[in-house]
């Protein structure tokens, strides 16, 4: 029961990006200042980044192989959300492109976690 109560952290943010990413296309917020272009595909690899961040200390007390199914986690919620956008939303569509910065988010949070927050005292606040 405690290892479950360990995942709280990711879990909560795993439902935020699902709000986020599952909200009709209309609902999307359009402030000026954030047209550049790819704008969305930075969005797409914060929100893994943290969740891979988020998933690595909840698996080191179940396996040696955390950062592995850490960053499995979140790949395959990323894909799963992608193949949603289109099947569940209005004015959404699937886009292997957002995939690729998913995958490319929750790659970076591992080796971010591996090579900064390890050792140091941010790992007590993952």
């Amino acid at each position: 029961m405690k290892t479950l109560i360990s995942f709280w952290k990711p879990s909560i943010w795993l439902v935020l990006v699902c709000f986020v990413c599952l909200l009709p296309d209309n609902h999307l917020p359009k402030p000026p200042f954030l047209f550049f272009p790819h704008f969305d595909k930075v969005v797409h690899f914060g929100m893994y980044f943290i969740l891979a961040l988020l998933l690595v200390k909840p698996f080191s007390s179940l396996s040696k192989f955390k950062y592995l199914l850490a960053f499995l986690v979140s790949a395959v919620s990323g894909g799963l959300i992608e193949l949603l956008q289109s099947a569940v939303t209005s004015g959404r569509s699937t886009s292997i492109n957002d995939f690729y910065a998913n995958l490319a988010g929750s790659f970076a949070g591992i080796l971010f976690y591996i090579f900064y927050a390890r050792n140091k005292k941010i790992s007590h606040y993952l």
